[in-house]
């Protein structure tokens, strides 16, 4: 079932060898993950199957809850038969409720549908509604075009994909790539509307418009993502990746692996909020413009609060060589020698306790508590 599209999950009830007396059997819902009275209606009740006929039909309403979420799915039991036996193998029916559309033809978006997946090979074309929207293209090449709000476009590019234009206007929302999936080298560049090569051999994509998509989500691969003049949220995976801002307040998320990030024109965060961080080198880094941002998710040790600076000043502290960041009683320590940022988690203990060098700042700034940011 779609939901938006489908108004009502119908479950038909079959008896095998009609019967001349009236049948009547007893019904009712269950959740597995989805949720009673939110995605769909619960309901107990009796169908009655009119003598001498085979098929009655049950119905239970879908609800649009307008958010975008994983399949949903729901049961319907068959108890206490009165002049019939249940088949102990069909007492129940499994109900799934989905908000994307697959479609093997050129295809737009009904109102209250959130997502649309093009299947097949041929060269198809798929179009979004007013609404955030998923859109994920075939093997063909597409024309994807997500109209307005903000949408993600999604491509697994470690299969083949073909040649896909995206249509995306300036007021269009705030709009992804996302390319969850790829265990390859992805290669992108938000600021450019020639035919570019994002997977070899896997993907090409064409942008219609310059400036008009703001972020990118990579996976495994050593990736290259580079932003545009807008503000750009551009976040690596598992590869040592190379994150490029340009102009516009960026956010670069390297994740796992040794990242190289350029924030480029424009006050910039660099993020930190994996819980595998490498070592990150950061090119550009601008002190009273930009900003590190640590997530207290991963930095446990900081008892500062929430927001710029340290709440707690003793939490930041600056040494003149690597060698006395062990030392330092400070969790978060900069070396003014090398540029580098260490998590000391242990303190005043010996060693550095499980934390580690996180990030490199390559200019060697001098560097205070108030250019980082503490996020949850």
């Amino acid at each position: 079932m779609v939901e938006g599209q489908n108004n009502n999950a119908i479950l038909t009830v079959t008896v095998n060898n009609p019967n001349p007396q009236q049948i009547t059997v007893n019904y009712t819902t269950a959740p597995i993950d989805a949720t009673a009275n939110v995605d769909y209606t619960s309901q107990t009740g009796t169908l009655t199957i009119a003598p001498n006929t085979s098929t009655a039909s049950i119905s239970i309403p879908i609800l649009n809850d307008n958010l975008n979420e994983p399949d949903e799915v729901f049961t319907v039991t068959l108890s206490n038969p009165v002049n019939a036996t249940i088949n102990p193998d069909e007492a129940i029916g499994q109900v799934i409720i989905t908000d994307t559309l697959q479609s093997a033809i050129t295809r737009t978006l009904p109102t209250n549908v959130e997502n649309l997946r093009l299947i097949g090979t041929n060269n198809i074309n798929g179009t979004g509604n007013a609404g955030d929207n998923k859109i994920t293209g075939n093997s063909g090449n597409n024309i994807l075009a997500g109209a307005n709000g903000n949408d993600i476009y999604c491509f697994n590019a470690s299969t083949q994909l073909g040649s896909d234009t995206i249509q995306e206007t300036t007021t269009g929302g705030i709009d992804t790539l996302d390319f969850t999936g790829t265990n390859t080298a992805v290669r992108v560049n938000l600021g450019v509307t020639t035919n570019q090569t994002v997977v070899t051999n896997n993907l090409k994509l064409t942008f219609s418009a310059n400036n008009t998509i703001e972020n990118i989500i990579s996976d495994s691969g050593n990736d290259r993502l580079t932003g545009n003049s807008l503000n750009n949220t551009l976040t690596g995976g598992g590869g040592n990746d190379q994150l490029t801002g340009q102009d516009g307040n960026d956010s670069l998320i390297g994740g796992f692996g040794d990242d190289l990030l350029t924030g480029g024109n424009g006050s910039d965060n660099f993020i930190f909020n994996s819980s595998n961080l490498g070592i990150d080198a950061i090119s550009d880094f601008t002190p009273g413009s930009d900003k590190i941002v640590l997530s207290k998710a991963i930095f446990t040790a900081l008892q500062s609060i929430i927001g710029n600076g340290f709440s707690q000043p003793a939490e930041f502290a600056s040494v003149a060589d690597d060698d006395l960041v062990a030392t330092s009683s400070a969790f978060i320590v900069y070396s003014t020698s090398s540029g580098s940022i260490y998590y000391n988690q242990n303190g005043s203990a010996a060693g550095l306790g499980s934390g580690s060098e996180f990030a490199n700042l390559l200019t060697v700034p001098t560097l205070i508590a108030a250019d980082f940011t503490l996020i949850n």
